[in-house]
């Protein structure tokens, strides 16, 4: 009898234990991977374009990672990822140059480690 509670207690110890550890394993890895943090938004009536940075920066100097939505009446038409040399900076409006036209949007990321990258989202479908 002793022996069946003593194994019981140790296996819900380790369970607690294992469980706690996966937990705060995966809230770190959603943190620094996958967590969206609003950056800007621009809109020219009926599109919008929302930019978020997704994760943490690479440290210590490395690469932002972002993602660029599309929204057309409130319903997402587009979605890309991106990444820029920025020295390690977090994502600034000032990153982004946004022109409009009728089939979506062309945006230029700029960093200061990298030379521009134009990019193009469309309402189309693909």
């Amino acid at each position: 009898m002793f022996m069946k509670k003593s194994f019981r207690m140790l296996f819900i110890s380790v369970a607690v234990l294992f469980m706690t550890a996966a937990l705060t394993l995966g809230w770190f890895f959603w943190q620094t991977e996958y967590r969206r943090t609003p950056v800007v938004s621009f809109s020219d009536g009926q599109k919008e374009l929302r930019v978020y940075q997704t994760g943490e920066l690479d440290f210590p100097f490395g690469h932002t990672r972002g993602v660029l939505e599309l929204l057309e009446n409130g319903r997402k038409k587009d979605v890309l990822g991106f990444e820029v040399a920025d020295d390690g900076a977090n994502l600034q409006p000032e990153n982004f140059l946004v022109s409009w036209h009728d089939e979506g949007v062309t945006v230029i990321i700029c960093g200061s480690e990298q030379d521009p990258q134009t990019v193009e989202l469309s309402v189309n479908e693909k």
